[in-house]
């Protein structure tokens, strides 16, 4: 197993990348939470805009989107991510992260736009991804689990108090809450 030392111990800048606004607070929540206690710049691009992700038949895409997007900035915000470190791709749902991480970010030919914009590749050495059955990397919040939960509480028009409860209770040892992560170290 990895621990936060490991991970995190000589880095200042840590990009959190998901799918969908909400999903940093699920999964990562706690873990920006310290990382910012830390003093570590915490950058969150979320890449699609939550459009579709509701039940409701009333609300538009483009409201739901809104509302959405706005509830992810409260949300970081109130764990001192600073709004200009909060960047929305605004796809639609169905994107794919990994790919864009490993190897896109890496070799140039795969953007060349970029270089016009003055954007360099980038290499990216560690990776986690959200896993709770393949796990080599605890994150125990439990001192912190109040602040976690009230984050989530900013979705609004995602969560009640009894989802953020199962969340927090699904992923928990013994009397500890945990986040759980799949640790990869990327060898070139």
């Amino acid at each position: 197993m990895f621990t936060y030392d490991h991970i995190f111990k000589e880095k200042k800048n840590i990009l959190i990348v998901t799918a969908h606004p909400d999903d940093s607070l699920v999964y990562f929540g706690a873990l920006i939470n310290k990382l910012r206690k830390d003093s570590k710049n915490v950058y969150v691009v979320v890449v699609t805009n939550g459009a579709r992700g509701s039940g409701d038949k009333q609300i538009s895409e483009d409201d739901l989107s809104k509302q959405r997007i706005e509830e992810e900035a409260q949300a970081l915000a109130f764990l001192k991510v600073s709004k200009t470190n909060f960047t929305c791709l605004q796809y639609k749902d169905g994107e794919a992260v990994m790919d864009a991480v490993y190897p896109f970010a890496r070799d140039a030919s795969f953007f060349p736009e970029h270089a016009k914009e003055g954007i360099e590749p980038h290499t990216m050495y560690d990776i986690l991804l959200t896993d709770e059955i393949t796990c080599t990397f605890d994150f125990d919040y439990t001192e912190d689990l109040e602040t976690k939960k009230a984050a989530m509480r900013m979705h609004k028009s995602q969560f009640d108090e009894e989802f953020i409860t199962d969340v927090v209770e699904t992923v928990k040892s013994g009397d500890r809450y945990l986040e759980k992560f799949f640790y990869v170290k990327l060898q070139w």
